[in-house]
């Protein structure tokens, strides 16, 4: 894939990044691209009563090591879950900061397109922090979106469809939820979209070549 690198992916929560682009990640990391991870918060308030504060640190540990990333190229913040709006100034300089201590040439984040607080957050403040400087691209959460532009795909093989799969399923503190049902069916379409069996889809928020 012709990506200009570093390539920075952002989630919002952990487990963002593996749902929205997993499949690209392993791609990406196969290729030998330069990835970097960075989640703004373990979303611990979401955990279940009785589950370890840590949990989903750990659970981020083992996905990441899934799609084949370095744990130092990681990043994990601690910004409340759900609260994201009353932050906008303290994300929007972290944000910033990643943008001098990285300088990705393209960054994949949550689209415009998401309705939850928190990740609608990370495109608006996102989007000021790397206009200047990268091609900004922003992956789909079909549970928070009504509508969606796919406008770019990246084909995925079996094996990175799969890698995906697992790297979901590290988070068993998540499953309550019933997060993942729609995984393959959702591959499946993006993949027909474009003569495929499995694909992402994002949405191009800034194209700079």
């Amino acid at each position: 894939m012709k990506l200009k690198e570093p390539i920075l992916i952002i989630g919002a929560h952990v487990d963002d990044g593996e749902f929205g682009c997993g499949g690209t990640i392993a791609r990406l990391v196969e290729d030998a691209h330069s990835v970097a991870y960075a989640v703004l918060s373990p979303a611990i308030q979401s955990l279940q009563d009785g589950m370890p504060s840590d949990t989903t640190e750990k659970e981020m540990h083992s996905a990441s090591a899934l799609l084949g990333l370095k744990w130092e190229d990681c990043r994990l913040y601690d910004f409340p879950v759900r609260l994201f709006p009353f932050h906008r100034q303290p994300i929007l300089e972290l944000l910033v900061e990643l943008q001098k201590e990285i300088r990705p040439g393209t960054v994949i984040m949550p689209c415009q397109y998401d309705t939850h607080q928190d990740h609608h957050t990370i495109f608006e403040e996102g989007f000021r922090a790397f206009k200047r400087s990268a091609t900004i691209l922003g992956y789909e959460m079909p549970d928070n979106m009504r509508t969606f532009s796919s406008a770019a795909f990246v084909v995925l093989q079996d094996r990175h469809f799969q890698v995906k799969q697992k790297a979901v399923n590290a988070y068993k503190s998540q499953k309550w939820r019933g997060h993942g049902a729609h995984l393959r069916s959702l591959a499946q379409l993006r993949g027909a979209q474009v003569g495929a069996k499995y694909a992402e889809a994002f949405e191009v928020i800034q194209w700079i070549i």
